[in-house]
């Protein structure tokens, strides 16, 4: 024994010893990795979950004392949190509402006597009604056939005027290239007489010819306007038809009208409620029996009192004395389970990590499940907030309460009350609020577009579509990265040829011209957008994994896997990937930023997200018209990409330097 040298640190014979800080990775009889040379843990589960996440947690620790690349990943954290959460924050619809809603009654009722008297007048003519389906479809069918037939004809004048008229043309370019020689000879004081006699011959036989090609012209034209107005019966006859399918679609009507009323029960008092429920009832069960029949005079007599009631004690000046006023939260209800998912889980996830070592007793798995379990729940409980009211604009609808003279509305907007799409052209192009224009500031912070629709607001949501794009891009082209980098370099041999061959072809491609010529085959939107770069951009991606994986597959620990009967799934994805991830998170980091400039480049040339949807490359692209006379236009989305762009790659930069052990304090 060496002096100063304990037993044990004596190396045991058959047994490795790590370098100082590092373990050894090996196997047990499962093909579990474990560790050798560390302190002695409380149960087995603790070794292996401490070797799955050592390497993860040195590289957190040194990535913790780079600053600026903490600061940076904390503000991008901010940018998610601004895009999930953004209709709280940017909306036309208040945040919660005390009010009334009576102009919501007068709306629903409209469209409730609108449908009821199609429905009614379908019943009471559902014959005759049939008869003008029968005969327009009849008639729609009939100059279909017949403009085939104008089509043929017109092409077969058109083959001919074209042959005529090439014919003609061959003929006077001859007659041209004759008078040319005719000229030429007169100036040298000779004629020729067969020149002039073939000039003759040619006239004789153009003349006929264009006079037939002139005939073709004219039958081509008439047979134009014959298609132009066989054309113009059909759209009628498509009208008619359209409309009398509409007036025969009893069912969905009867959907409509049952959903109107129930909305128009959410606004009165429960005697009113219940004569709005018993005129639901008479549709279900007196009305709907008769859909499959014809009885006329019923349908009249339960019609009258149906209309009788609604009219008289139901209408909206009838009804003004048993509007109640309601708590609603109209933000929330336009939200679906999932994104109310979404938004919830973020909050959770982050209170988890925030709380993650005060709950040691519970393992990592059990947690994550237990908030992704109770952020369903949430999310579930909160649609019982939301409830459906037609798509009007509240803005107006508390104006006309306000008028009305129910003044005790109040409605909570979301700090910056414009919705992305809420169009006011009277205040088109106005300036941000910090500029002053006739000593006056307007009321929109980043000012308006040609549309009256506030910047700010566009800006919020654009990040919703922009970071929504990058992030579902990067996650498909690693996960498919990964999985072939994964098979390229365990197995090697055959599959790591056939896979690196086939990803050299892909990379020879210029991507973003790739990704143009795809998207220019498909519908620009942002679903597209997000599949097309996720499907072309995963070769980095693979390159990296195949690497790390030929690196680690013959290390100790995977032999020793394998040794122990482990499969191939088992090792690569359970023990060697979490060891080869480091350069890849690296590269997603850097991939982000890449993928917002794609996505910005794509919406710039119009094949990204459309109007009016918002995105921060369609902001810039729409600023074209007047950059240096409405400089905000692109100026704050163009700011806003750039400042973007550097917080990913300051992350990715000190992601890297922290990963390199040669870089590390």
């Amino acid at each position: 024994m060496q002096t100063g040298e304990t037993p044990q640190d004596q190396e045991k014979p058959g047994e490795a010893k790590a370098p100082m800080g590092e373990p050894i990775h090996s196997a047990d009889r499962n093909g579990e990795p474990v560790i050798h040379g560390g302190a002695d843990s409380a149960n087995k589960q603790d070794v292996r979950s401490s070797q799955k996440s050592a390497s993860q947690a040195v590289v957190w620790q040194q990535f913790r004392k780079r600053k600026m690349g903490l600061w940076s990943l904390y503000a991008i954290l901010l940018l998610f949190a601004l895009a999930i959460y953004a209709p709280f924050l940017a909306n036309e619809k208040p945040l919660a509402l005390w009010t009334t809603y009576g102009g919501f009654y007068d709306y629903a009722f409209a469209g409730w006597a609108r449908i009821h008297d199609t429905l009614i007048e379908g019943l009471s003519h559902r014959k005759d009604l049939e008869a003008q389906a029968r005969q327009a479809l009849e008639g729609f069918e009939a100059e279909k056939k017949e403009l085939r037939n104008l089509h043929d004809g017109l092409n077969t004048i058109g083959d001919r005027y074209d042959e005529l008229r090439t014919r003609v043309n061959s003929l006077q370019g001859e007659l041209d290239q004759l008078f040319a020689e005719k000229e030429e000879l007169r100036k040298n004081g000779t004629d020729n007489a067969s020149i002039q006699s073939r000039i003759d011959e040619l006239t004789k036989e153009k003349k006929p010819l264009e006079a037939e090609r002139k005939k073709m012209g004219a039958q081509k034209a008439r047979q134009r306007k014959s298609i132009e107005s066989h054309r113009q019966a059909q759209e009628a006859h498509n009208r008619v038809l359209a409309r009398c399918r509409f007036r025969l679609d009893f069912q969905k009507m009867h959907r409509f009208l049952l959903r109107n009323l129930q909305t128009m029960q959410l606004f009165v008092d429960e005697s009113t409620g219940a004569r709005l429920e018993e005129v639901r009832r008479h549709y279900t069960s007196e009305l709907k029996p008769l859909y499959g029949g014809s009885a006329p005079k019923k349908i009249q007599a339960l019609a009258a009192k149906i209309q009788d009631t609604m009219h008289s004690e139901l209408s909206p000046t009838a009804i003004r004395k048993h509007l109640v006023y309601r708590w609603t939260f109209p933000a929330l209800s336009e939200l679906g389970l999932g994104e109310r998912l979404f938004m919830i889980g973020y909050a959770l996830l982050g209170l988890l990590i925030l709380f993650w070592k005060r709950l040691g007793s519970i393992q990592a798995f059990d947690r994550v499940v237990g908030t992704l379990a109770l952020s369903l729940l949430l999310a579930w409980l909160s649609g019982l907030l939301s409830l459906g009211f037609p798509d009007a604009s509240y803005k107006r609808m508390l104006v006309k309460n306000i008028q009305s003279g129910w003044t005790e509305s109040v409605a909570y907007f979301p700090p910056v009350p414009f919705g992305y799409n809420e169009n006011n052209l009277e205040e088109h192009y106005q300036p941000p609020a910090f500029v002053s224009v006739e000593g006056r500031h307007g009321r929109h912070p980043l000012g308006t577009d040609n549309n009256g629709r506030d910047v700010m607001s566009r800006m919020i949501w654009g990040a919703r579509v922009s970071l929504s794009v990058s992030f579902v891009a990067v996650s498909i082209y690693l996960a498919i990265g990964i999985f072939f980098g994964a098979l390229a370099g365990y197995f090697g041999g055959w599959v790591d040829m056939a896979i690196s061959r086939f990803i050299e072809i892909v990379i020879c491609f210029p991507s973003f011209f790739l990704i143009l010529a795809v998207i220019a085959f498909l519908q620009p939107s942002m679903y597209n957008v997000m599949i097309v770069i996720g499907l072309t951009s995963w070769t980095g991606v693979a390159r990296l994994t195949r690497g790390e994986f030929l690196k680690l597959r013959g290390q100790e620990f995977a032999v020793a896997a394998k040794s122990l009967g482990a499969g191939n799934l088992r090792i690569m994805f359970r023990h060697i990937l979490p060891n080869a991830l480091t350069p890849v998170m690296v590269s997603a980091a850097f991939g982000f930023a890449g993928t917002i400039l794609v996505e910005s480049g794509l919406s710039f040339l119009g094949f990204g997200v459309q109007e009016p949807n918002p995105s921060w490359g369609q902001m810039i692209n729409s600023s074209r018209g007047s950059p240096l006379l409405y400089w905000w236009l692109f100026l704050v989305p163009g700011l806003a990409l750039f400042v973007t762009v550097t917080l990913y790659n300051l992350v990715g930069n000190s992601f890297r330097d922290a990963a390199d052990p040669r870089l590390r304090q």
